[in-house]
């Protein structure tokens, strides 16, 4: 559907139904589907920031 890990999601529209970007594709899902999905800021890594 679009959704994995790490991707950058941007919630556009919420109403009866979510409208969704997604790798520049708009998607609408309902908000009962909205629920079951979890989503979470993106953090800075420290595994990723050693040198």
């Amino acid at each position: 559907m679009g959704f994995f890990e790490e991707q950058k999601i941007k919630l556009l529209l919420r109403h009866s139904n979510l409208i969704c970007q997604v790798c520049n594709i708009r998607l609408g899902i309902s908000s009962r589907l909205a629920n079951d999905i979890i989503v979470e800021p993106l953090g800075v890594s420290l595994e990723h920031n050693q040198t």
